[in-house]
């Protein structure tokens, strides 16, 4: 576990994939503006990035953490639609997107998260029907 939750850091995931035991990281209030390479620390089966200065879409990339239990990614400027990889994280508990600039219809694959306890996509620009 590491934890730097509202610490001033920068912080670069470069090298992150020889971090083998690691498996939740508190980056939440950082300033953090990238999660370029996150997806190669293969063992996170937690994520907290809430608060912080990311924007653009949301990597497809990530998606192939598929130990991930949860994921906090409110409170950010994530845009663009949700990808359809959602589906799989197929051990995900909990996902928190509320609070972006996520557009489009939630996609089918949502469908897959069959262990989903805490879905909140709230204040976002969602459309369309529920899958």
């Amino acid at each position: 576990e590491l934890d730097l939750e509202t610490n001033d850091v920068g912080f670069d995931f470069s090298d992150i994939e020889e971090a083998t035991s690691l498996e939740v990281l508190y980056l939440s209030r950082t300033n953090l503006d990238s999660l370029d390479r996150i997806w190669l620390a293969s063992n996170l089966r937690e994520l907290h990035v809430t608060n912080n200065d990311i924007t653009g879409r949301i990597p497809d990339e990530l998606f192939n953490l598929v130990k991930m239990e949860r994921m906090f990614m409110n409170y950010n400027s994530f845009s663009g639609r949700l990808p359809t990889k959602v589906g799989q994280l197929i051990n995900l508990e909990e996902l928190y997107l509320m609070h972006n600039e996520l557009t489009g219809q939630i996609p089918a694959s949502i469908g897959n998260l069959q262990k989903i306890k805490v879905l909140a996509l709230t204040e976002n620009k969602f459309q369309g029907t529920l899958p």
